[in-house]
Order: C-alpha cells, then sequence, then structure tokens
C-alpha cells in the first residue's frame, strides 16, 4: 500500500449530459463504425489487429477537415496534469474514470506513462493510433472493471488487464452499465471479512470500514430491488 501523501488520484466522471454523448460519439465513432460493419460482414472480425487500427486512424483523419478544439477532453487534462508544480516528488499518479471518464483516463495515463484504473470504459485497441497512444503501454499500465453484458464497455476492445464481473440486473446492456451496479457487485464479492472486527483487525483502518459499509447501505439495497 501506497503511503497516501505520496498517491495522486486523477480522477474522470462518466457521460453527465448530451454534449458528454456527443463526445462519447466523436471519440469512438470510427471504432463503433468498423465494428458496426463487422455484424454485417462478418468477415470483417477476423482481420489482423494493425490492419483494423490503421483502417481506424484513417477513417479519423477526416477530423482534420473539422474545428476539432475543444472536442477533445483528454486533451485538456494531459495539459494540466503536465504542470509540474501539482505534484511534490516522489509521487505516483493513478488514473481512475467510469464510462466516457474511464476510455479518458486510459488515455492520459498511456501518454503520461502512469497507470489507470477504469470502469465499464470503451476500448482504445482499434483506436490508439487516432490518440497518439503506445500499444505496450497500454497493455502494461491498464486494468479495466468490465461487467457483464455493459453495452458500453464492448465499444473498441479493451486492451490491458480485464476484471470480468457479474451483473444480474435486467435489461442489462444498459443497466449494468451503471456505476452503482458495479460498486455493488465490488463491495460484496470483493469483501474478505465476516466482521468489521476482523477487517480492522487484518489492517484496515475505520474510514476504510466504514466506507464499505456505507457502500453496500447506499447502493446494494437499489439493486437488490431490480434483481429480486
Amino acid at each position: 500500500r501506497l503511503p497516501r501523501h505520496e498517491l495522486f488520484y486523477s480522477t474522470v466522471r462518466g457521460t453527465k449530459d448530451a454534449a458528454d454523448a456527443l463526445q462519447d460519439i466523436d471519440l469512438w465513432l470510427e471504432s463503433i463504425l468498423f465494428q458496426a460493419a463487422s455484424f454485417i460482414m462478418p468477415l470483417f472480425r477476423v482481420l489482423p489487429e494493425n490492419f483494423v487500427r490503421v483502417a481506424v486512424h484513417s477513417m479519423s483523419m477526416l477530423e482534420i477537415m473539422s474545428d476539432t478544439e475543444g472536442r477533445k477532453y483528454y486533451e485538456a487534462i494531459t495539459d494540466y496534469l503536465s504542470d509540474p508544480s501539482l505534484f511534490t516528488p516522489p509521487t505516483t499518479t493513478l488514473h481512475v474514470g467510469h464510462s466516457l471518464g474511464g476510455g479518458i483516463a486510459k488515455i492520459t495515463a498511456v501518454k503520461a506513462g502512469n497507470s489507470a484504473v477504469v470502469f465499464s470504459a470503451p476500448g482504445l485497441v482499434m483506436s490508439r493510433d487516432k490518440f497518439g497512444i503506445d500499444r505496450d503501454q497500454l497493455f502494461s499500465s491498464t486494468l479495466q472493471i468490465k461487467p457483464r453484458a455493459d453495452i458500453i464497455a464492448k465499444l473498441d476492445e479493451a486492451g490491458g488487464s480485464v476484471q470480468r464481473i457479474n451483473c444480474e440486473m435486467p435489461m442489462g446492456l444498459f443497466a449494468c452499465h451503471a456505476i452503482a451496479v458495479t460498486t455493488c457487485e465490488l463491495a460484496r464479492n470483493c469483501w474478505a471479512y465476516s466482521t468489521e472486527a476482523e477487517a480492522l483487525a487484518a489492517g484496515l483502518t475505520q474510514t476504510e470500514v466504514d466506507v464499505h459499509t456505507a457502500i453496500e447501505a447506499t447502493y446494494c439495497p437499489i439493486v437488490d430491488m431490480f434483481v429480486s
């Protein structure tokens, strides 16, 4: 466990409004189109990864003909994090995000040479040349939590480590994308302690135990209403 003063979190929220939804489409349009074409022509699914990467990047070159200023959220975050006055070395930066925010967190992490832990984020394997990120860095420094049936997490290909988790929500294509559902699933299945005393004896702080209790009490009853 890193000393808390040496760990800097860069967090990016997910899609909130229509402008964010347009940003989703703007960033992953080429990958979406290629995946849609693969459903119509299954042969596309066996094309080499490098061919797909080049094809997606070539399609994205059409953006040169339009005004892209202010359209790419990740550029503002990259510029912000490049300010050396933010950090007091030695500092480790961890990029975290959900949905659109998770995709942006992965882009900014790879560009900065940092690590990312993201939830239900679109992938970057097919579109990595569009964003100017390195494949090896993507695969070695990112971890994605991917709920079963989450439609947004199926966009592009994740890259890096992927932890798949269960989701029993009805209408799972979109319900499983909700961060509340993911949070409840993790709280219930990644918690190894049966009592508060056991968790404290294992070295967790009272704050960490209280956060886990609050998560279960806040999110899980809502999830249970739909799956019971």
